[in-house]
């Protein structure tokens, strides 16, 4: 199974609640460029999963939007800020039956807290810069490997040279 986490993309920093936030207009232009890089090299999620938070919601749906064939977005509320990470594997393996190919879109330290305990790392050691991507390849009959992660800033150089 290939699990490609989103962060979200630069939210408001000032809000009445955390749940409430919404991206800002320079979350919106990373959002459409991280949109643009996946359509651009045929990375379309086939199950699109994200934590309830308004921000992650609106982060998943400017995917929905602009990369062609990408589903509506879940929102999943074992994602959240203060989800479990032994019940988020949990829910991914049930989810395998059903998609090879799971986008998760949610927040730090969520995301990095994931990737180290799927690939063994120390606790502490990653950290996902906000509305960057970051797949794994999971087999319950291997080690887990981190494919590949890629910062808003190289997707953004990244499509400006196209």
């Amino acid at each position: 199974m290939r699990i490609t986490f989103l962060r979200h993309a630069i939210a408001q920093e000032v809000h009445t609640d955390d749940f409430s936030r919404e991206i800002t207009p320079v979350g919106r232009k990373q959002v459409e460029n991280i949109s643009k890089f996946c359509h651009l090299n045929g990375l379309i999620p086939s199950m699109l999963l994200a934590s309830p938070y308004i921000r992650t919601m609106q982060t998943a749906e400017i995917l929905t939007n602009h990369i062609v064939g990408c589903p509506s977005p879940t929102p999943v509320e074992w994602f959240r800020v203060e989800s479990n990470t032994d019940e988020t594997m949990l829910r991914l393996y049930e989810l395998s039956s059903y998609s090879h190919d799971i986008w998760l879109v949610g927040h730090e330290p969520n995301i990095s807290l994931l990737i180290e305990k799927y690939i063994g790392a120390r606790s502490g050691t990653i950290q996902i810069e906000r509305a960057s991507l970051t797949r794994l390849e999971v087999n319950i009959h291997a080690t887990p490997k981190l494919m590949w992660s890629i910062t808003h800033d190289l997707i953004g150089r990244a499509i400006e040279n196209i």
